[in-house]
């Protein structure tokens, strides 16, 4: 489970929570489908003061 940061007709790059990226052929992938779920660690909202939290939404949202 990942982001796909790039891909190409060829293959697809996969960045994992740990901060690798795994380059996959696209033949070798036999289903593509979103999870549905978020890569953010359960519960991390309520580990977090109100400030740093703020923070960090804004960080994501500039990430788009």
């Amino acid at each position: 489970m990942g982001t796909i940061p790039r891909e190409t007709t060829d293959q697809i790059v996969v960045a994992t929570g740990d901060g690798r990226e795994l380059a996959l052929a696209r033949p070798s992938i036999t289903r593509l489908e979103p999870v549905g779920t978020s890569l953010m660690p359960m519960g991390l909202d309520r580990a977090l003061d109100p400030g740093t939290l703020a923070d960090l939404v804004a960080f994501l949202q500039r990430l788009q």
